[in-house]
């Protein structure tokens, strides 16, 4: 009975929770209200405070790959150019008390596999990103810093918005 006990929570909590955010007018009340499902492909930008060799600021196209369920969840982040990923080592998915507001907080690790001359191979660096629930989509919008480069001064930060890729 135990581990008929213990292999149901399993299926609840990896896979079954998600057929209750699915269903049409209960699902809706969940997402805006328990927590949102955050599960799937995200694309966005990335508004660095980085300046290039022309002295423009660098914005990146991204792609967020984030796998959630009851147990926890984990984040992949990579540029569309190929040139940086990063894995997510820390986070935390929580709801403001004073305002009611979802937020998604992280630390991460970046690589760059192959570094310009300037740059570092490995870097960390945080976000905070404000989860907004609208009726069509659902937005990851804040900012984030990293400690990339800064022992030259060239630490950078920005903003981050997402939205989910339609599947």
């Amino acid at each position: 009975i135990t581990l008929i006990f213990v292999f149901f929570i399993f299926v609840i909590g990896k896979w079954g929770w998600l057929a209750f955010w699915k269903l049409p007018f209960l699902g809706a009340i969940l997402h805006k209200s328990v927590c949102p499902n955050l599960n799937g492909k995200w694309l966005g930008e990335i508004h660095s405070s980085y300046a290039d060799e022309n002295g423009n600021k660098v914005t990146k196209e991204v792609e967020l790959t984030i796998k959630a369920d009851l147990f926890g969840f984990s984040l992949a982040l990579r540029s569309l150019d190929g040139y940086q990923e990063s894995k997510v080592i820390q986070s935390e998915l929580y709801r403001d008390p004073r305002t009611g507001i979802f937020y998604l907080s992280y630390i991460f690790e970046a690589s760059v596999p192959i570094p310009k001359e300037t740059d570092d191979r490995l870097f960390d660096g945080a976000a905070k990103l404000e989860i907004i629930v609208k009726e069509e989509n659902t937005v990851l919008k804040g900012t984030y810093w990293t400690n990339r480069a800064w022992q030259r001064g060239m630490n950078t930060a920005g903003l981050i918005t997402m939205e989910r890729r339609n599947s």
